[in-house]
């Protein structure tokens, strides 16, 4: 009986560092595709990092019946199944910087576009540069009317956005003004021509 016991004693061992290891393969995948969210992750680079996190609780969670023979390593598993949460929670964050910065320069593209349309307009004004300048404007509008979603999970870039929305009405009330301009302009012309 006593050699029993011994053989369940290793044999418990055994079985936890050979699951302990599993868990090490598991955290080692899990961190190399965390890892890989730190420089420009693709949609896949997420998937695959939320796969990982998947096989690494499923990996611990395995463990359970070693845990209810070994009372230390049901410490260990609870310690290691509590990390999860953050490991997502990471993912989600990059996930969400991810989108805010391709939404940045994506308005960011927008807006030097409607810069340099307006500047145009302003240095020589004419029907093209009007409706170019207008374009780009709506263009705008519509750029930052999009992903509201974003704007209620990030409050720089919301803040950011706001900054950007104030400036479309003053680009539309100088467009206003360029064409009204034009349009005296014009009617001058006629007016001297009909002389």
């Amino acid at each position: 009986a006593p050699y029993r016991a011994q053989i369940e004693a290793r044999r418990l061992e055994v079985d936890v560092a050979a699951h302990e290891a599993k868990v090490e393969a598991a955290t080692a995948a899990m961190t190399e595709k965390l890892a890989a969210l730190d420089e420009e992750p693709k949609e896949a680079d997420f998937a695959a990092a939320e796969s990982a996190v998947a096989a690494y609780r499923s990996t611990v969670e395995a463990g359970a019946s070693l845990g209810e023979r070994d009372k230390g390593y049901a410490r260990t598993l609870t310690a290691l199944t509590k990390k999860v949460p953050a490991y997502e929670a990471q993912i989600a964050r990059r996930q969400q910087e991810t989108m805010v910065a391709a939404h940045r320069k994506r308005i960011d593209s927008v807006a030097s576009a409607v810069e340099a349309q307006v500047a145009a307009m302003n240095e020589a004004p004419s029907s093209e540069t009007i409706v170019a300048a207008t374009k780009a404007v709506r263009g705008l509008e519509q750029a930052l009317g999009a992903e509201d979603e974003l704007l209620k999970t990030d409050k720089k870039h919301a803040a950011y956005v706001a900054g950007l929305k104030r400036v479309v009405p003053q680009h539309l009330a100088a467009i206003e003004k360029q064409k009204i301009a034009k349009e005296v302009a014009d009617h001058r012309v006629e007016l001297d021509a009909a002389k």
